[in-house]
Protein backbone atom coordinates (compact mmCIF):
# COMPACT_ATOMS: atom_id res chain seq x y z
CA UNK A 1 0.00 0.00 0.00
CA UNK A 2 1.29 3.20 -1.02
CA UNK A 3 0.06 4.87 1.90
CA UNK A 4 0.27 4.09 6.03
CA UNK A 5 -2.87 2.87 7.49
CA UNK A 6 -3.53 6.63 9.14
CA UNK A 7 -2.90 7.76 5.51
CA UNK A 8 -5.63 5.71 5.06
CA UNK A 9 -8.10 6.02 8.00
CA UNK A 10 -7.38 9.67 6.94
CA UNK A 11 -8.68 9.38 3.62
CA UNK A 12 -12.17 6.91 4.07
CA UNK A 13 -13.52 9.79 6.62
CA UNK A 14 -13.82 11.90 3.77
CA UNK A 15 -16.84 9.40 2.84
CA UNK A 16 -18.71 9.56 6.38
CA UNK A 17 -17.30 8.16 9.84
CA UNK A 18 -16.72 4.77 10.71
CA UNK A 19 -16.16 2.78 13.45
CA UNK A 20 -12.52 0.54 13.45
CA UNK A 21 -12.83 -2.68 15.38
CA UNK A 22 -10.48 -5.57 15.60
CA UNK A 23 -11.33 -7.95 13.00
CA UNK A 24 -9.36 -11.14 11.73
CA UNK A 25 -5.71 -10.04 12.64
CA UNK A 26 -6.64 -6.67 11.20
CA UNK A 27 -8.97 -3.44 11.26
CA UNK A 28 -12.49 -3.65 10.10
CA UNK A 29 -13.97 -0.47 9.22
CA UNK A 30 -17.79 -0.10 9.73
CA UNK A 31 -20.90 1.72 8.51
CA UNK A 32 -23.93 1.65 10.43
CA UNK A 33 -23.11 -2.50 11.66
CA UNK A 34 -21.77 -3.44 8.28
CA UNK A 35 -18.11 -3.78 7.49
CA UNK A 36 -17.09 -2.36 4.36
CA UNK A 37 -12.99 -3.04 4.51
CA UNK A 38 -10.22 -4.87 5.97
CA UNK A 39 -7.05 -3.29 6.57
CA UNK A 40 -4.57 -6.75 6.87
CA UNK A 41 -0.93 -6.91 6.68
CA UNK A 42 -0.43 -3.44 4.82
CA UNK A 43 -3.21 -4.53 2.43
CA UNK A 44 -6.63 -2.87 1.55
CA UNK A 45 -9.53 -6.06 0.93
CA UNK A 46 -12.94 -4.86 -0.04
CA UNK A 47 -16.33 -6.65 1.09
CA UNK A 48 -17.75 -8.09 -1.57
CA UNK A 49 -20.66 -9.49 -1.69
CA UNK A 50 -23.74 -11.34 -4.08
CA UNK A 51 -22.89 -8.53 -6.84
CA UNK A 52 -19.52 -7.52 -6.14
CA UNK A 53 -17.79 -10.62 -5.90
CA UNK A 54 -18.11 -11.50 -9.91
CA UNK A 55 -16.70 -7.77 -10.31
CA UNK A 56 -13.59 -8.09 -7.78
CA UNK A 57 -12.74 -11.33 -9.25
CA UNK A 58 -12.80 -9.79 -13.04
CA UNK A 59 -11.03 -7.41 -11.81
CA UNK A 60 -8.27 -9.82 -10.44
CA UNK A 61 -8.46 -9.19 -6.63
CA UNK A 62 -7.95 -12.29 -4.49
CA UNK A 63 -9.83 -12.75 -1.70
CA UNK A 64 -8.82 -12.56 1.98
CA UNK A 65 -8.14 -15.84 3.80
CA UNK A 66 -8.50 -16.18 7.02
CA UNK A 67 -6.27 -19.13 8.90
CA UNK A 68 -7.91 -19.42 12.78
CA UNK A 69 -5.17 -20.39 15.01
CA UNK A 70 -8.00 -23.11 16.77
CA UNK A 71 -8.09 -24.92 13.62
CA UNK A 72 -4.71 -26.36 12.87
CA UNK A 73 -4.04 -24.17 10.18
CA UNK A 74 -7.64 -24.63 8.42
CA UNK A 75 -8.28 -21.21 6.61
CA UNK A 76 -11.88 -19.63 5.68
CA UNK A 77 -12.65 -17.85 2.16
CA UNK A 78 -13.97 -14.29 3.21
CA UNK A 79 -16.55 -12.03 1.52
CA UNK A 80 -13.28 -9.44 1.18
CA UNK A 81 -11.12 -8.80 -1.81
CA UNK A 82 -8.06 -7.22 -2.06
CA UNK A 83 -8.01 -4.26 -3.81
CA UNK A 84 -5.30 -3.58 -6.83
Amino acid sequence: MDMNEQQFFDYVIKFGAYQKRSMFGGIGLFQHDAMYVLVSDDRIFVRGGEELDPELVALGCEKYRHVKKTDHGNSKLLRCHRSL
